[in-house]
């Protein structure tokens, strides 16, 4: 009996540790030291996790919104050919979950999220162009958005053209805040050089390398703010991830079978109960504590099912491997 109690705690730690990975406890404020992020005559240098914003959405949002051309063009260094998050060059969002436009780097990759019918309120899927970080020269990239289409182009080449649905802008948001080099909330920083951070509306054009356009504090706080009931209620990220409902529900099962197999005179339903109860510590925990996970009803939800189907799995598997055996 000790043996199964033991094996059924360290179990239930590991879920415990996934469900709060990374362990980015939240209880106030974060003030995050911002002196790796570098203004110079030669533009913006990201030597270690640093941020440069504007104080306000820019004016271009609703222009953008009401259907003039859009266009970002960066010039960039990637200062480690290998960056996750995915690492946020050029962002105009509001934290992690909800953008209405990012190019970032993830591993090699170019990736460009643009929030449209046809995308979550996180711009997923996202756009991606393969092995642009493989070498370590300057990159010039340029965004150009229309009401029509997407076109990425990638060192004078135009690797990705993307037809977009009808009033793509029509979900963005004008409170939203433009950003270099990481995450409004400071959590996906991106290392290199920003020389060039040109945005053209219209006839207007915009360079954000240009001293005063945006804010490099020495220290940059990130305020805890309360999640929206609708997303705590609906979703992690509002996406509607297929892959991240799979991992919900499918990630559960080996827990409903292992109680199944380590307390073989209980029912399924007592199983259940159990997958319920740690479910619900791990979202409570994600909401209240907060990590950089986001809690939600369907992945409760989720979870409590995928739990009650291994542990469903498991009695039939004992009834007839084991004729003794009867369910309480």
């Amino acid at each position: 009996m000790s043996i199964k109690w033991a094996v059924g705690i360290l179990i239930t730690l590991m879920y415990l540790a996934v469900g709060f990975y990374p362990f980015n406890w939240v209880y106030r404020a974060h003030t995050f030291n911002n002196e790796k992020a570098v203004l110079t005559a030669a533009g913006y240098n990201f030597s270690g996790p640093g941020i440069a914003c504007a104080d306000t959405s820019p004016e271009w949002v609703q222009k953008t919104i009401d259907g003039t051309p859009l266009e970002i063009d960066l010039e960039i260094k990637a200062a480690h050919l290998r960056q996750f998050g995915p690492a946020r060059i050029f962002t105009l969002s509001k934290d992690p979950y909800f953008r209405n436009l990012t190019i970032a780097q993830e591993d090699e990759d170019l990736i460009v999220r643009m929030r449209n019918p046809e995308t979550g309120l996180n711009g997923i899927p996202p756009y991606v162009v393969k092995g642009v970080f493989s070498s370590s020269s300057w990159h010039r990239i340029k965004v150009s958005i229309t009401t029509s289409a997407l076109r990425i182009h990638v060192d004078e080449s135009t690797p990705l053209y993307v037809p977009l649905p009808e009033k793509p802008f029509s979900q963005w948001d004008l409170t939203y805040n433009l950003a270099l080099g990481n995450e409004l909330t400071f959590d996906r920083p991106w290392l290199g050089s920003i020389r060039r951070a040109t945005v053209r509306s219209g006839k207007e054009s915009i360079e954000y390398t240009l001293p005063g356009m945006l804010n490099v504090p020495d220290r940059y706080e990130v305020p805890r703010k309360p999640r929206p009931l609708l997303q705590t209620l609906l979703g992690g990220s509002g996406t509607g991830d297929i892959l991240d409902y799979m991992i919900n529900f499918f990630g559960f099962i080996p827990y409903g079978l292992m109680i199944i197999f380590l307390n073989s005179g209980r029912s399924w339903v007592f199983a259940t109960i159990l997958c319920l109860v740690l479910s619900l510590t791990i979202e409570t925990g994600q909401l209240l504590v907060v990590t950089d996970r986001v809690p939600s009803l369907v992945d409760l939800t989720l979870n409590t099912l995928g739990g009650m189907s291994g542990a469903w799995m498991g009695e039939i598997s004992l009834s007839r491997c084991s004729p003794r055996f009867k369910v309480k």
